[in-house]
């Protein structure tokens, strides 16, 4: 594989959609005729000759045996269309990548490739293609596979039964963790259905914010005959015969029925499920919130800085970081929450934003500093140690099972799609 084939090769997208395309000769200008409109755009006959020589080189590459010239040219087509399709949703939708952002997907592209971004634009050029054409190309992909991840993918449902299904393929035993509150059962009725009663009152209380092991505790320190009890992680096999059948289906922090015994009644609470044969994992997590405001056209870097220095000088004299996050920031997924990211670690976040969230003090804002992202004021409110061993299987698993849904729903939306636009194919 030549070195820019292994470049493309690692990108999300199709090799078609991305090729660099050679300048097209003079017999190639007469082909710029109509191909196909899609709602108002077009695509042109040059359009899908570039595309269907980048198509069978492909083929030849992978020695796979050549179509007609007719279906290969049909294949072609159906690419562009499904490409045009897609950036036009995406514009519809609002889905855009900034320069800051593409030069951070060219930057992993290169690295991915272990190449420098230089040493990428000499592979490109060096192959006869038009880098800038080829950096263009980049950014409708991320384009791409931000609508698909926004439209179809984070919108899959991933059951508890599948998640279990999941995990049995692999052998996997659960291991679960509960919390337990028992009230003993006097012998008189009247009394028992009194002790009923104040059992549902404390779960009601603890559904509603109050805790369940805070308001528990408290009950058996202050009421006689209650006890509470705080279970090591255990088999479905070491719990109660009566509990080790709902346990599987239980979702965490759901309670069970009232499981009675000779003596007592009992409300176990599920705190926690896991792999019982996968290894425990601990990483430290910052809880952190920020304010993010991307520079444009209107709105330079030095405009922005000048912005957030005001609202850092607001914040450092008593203002309400997460009034200011609610107007001021750009960051969809967070603003909304007053700009909290909650409980993160350095790994799933940008350099820029790791390296403050690790050397920041803990509740000092700092910034305005620079990410692919934009401009960022941060504050980091604490620090812990986090057993995420739980949390990884459970992504895992919810990943795949998402990667094996994805294509269908991905074709099914794809065709909602077709149906909704104006597609005339003129060849």
């Amino acid at each position: 594989m030549s070195g820019l084939k292994a470049v493309l090769a690692a990108l999300p997208a199709a090799a078609l959609a991305l090729a660099p395309a050679p300048a097209p000769h003079a017999a190639e200008r007469t082909l710029d005729r109509i191909a196909a409109v899609i709602d108002d755009e077009i695509i042109t006959r040059r359009e899908l000759a570039v595309a269907v020589a980048r198509l069978r080189r492909m083929m030849e590459e992978r020695r796979a045996e050549m179509p007609p010239e007719k279906v290969l040219a049909s294949q072609a087509l159906q690419e562009l269309i499904v490409k045009k399709l897609q950036l036009q949703e995406a514009a519809r939708r609002g889905v855009v990548v900034t320069e800051p952002q593409l030069d951070q997907a060219m930057e992993n592209l290169a690295a991915r490739n272990q190449l420098s971004l230089a040493q990428l634009k000499e592979q490109v050029e060096s192959e006869g293609g038009d880098y800038a054409g080829f950096r263009e190309n980049v950014r409708e992909q991320v384009i791409i596979g931000q609508l698909r991840q926004r439209e179809v993918i984070d919108k899959i449902e991933v059951t508890e039964k599948e998640i279990e299904d999941y995990m049995s393929e692999r052998d996997i035993e659960f291991e679960y963790r509960f919390t337990r509150v028992g009230v003993a059962l006097p012998a008189d009725e009247e009394a028992r259905d009194r002790a009923r009663a104040w059992l549902r009152q404390l779960r009601d209380k603890a559904r509603d914010g109050g805790g369940f092991g805070r308001v528990a505790r408290r009950a058996a320190r202050d009421r006689k005959g209650v006890r509470f009890r705080d279970f090591d992680w255990r088999r479905a096999e070491d719990l109660p015969a009566s509990l080790a059948a709902r346990a599987p289906q239980m979702d965490i922090g759901e309670f069970s029925p009232f499981i009675r015994t000779a003596a007592a009644l009992y409300l176990y609470k599920l705190e926690g499920k896991r792999g019982g044969n996968l290894p425990a994992a601990v990483e430290r997590q910052y809880n952190t919130r920020h304010i993010l405001i991307a520079p444009n056209a209107m709105d330079t870097d030095a405009v922005v800085r000048r912005k957030l220095r005001a609202i850092k000088k607001r914040l450092d004299n008593g203002g309400d970081f997460g009034k200011y996050a609610r107007r001021y920031s750009q960051d969809p997924g967070s603003s909304f929450k007053g700009g909290s990211l909650g409980w993160v670690s350095p790994k799933s976040m940008v350099a820029e934003v790791a390296e403050k969230m690790q050397s920041s003090p803990r509740d000092e804002i700092v910034g305005p500093f620079r990410s692919s992202f934009g401009w960022h004021l941060l504050q980091v409110l604490g620090v812990r140690e986090h057993n995420i061993g739980d949390e990884t299987w459970r992504r895992q698993a919810v990943a795949e099972i998402r990667r094996r849904k994805s294509e269908e729903e991905l074709r099914s939306w794809m065709l909602r799609l077709r149906e909704r636009r104006y597609v005339d194919i003129r060849l």
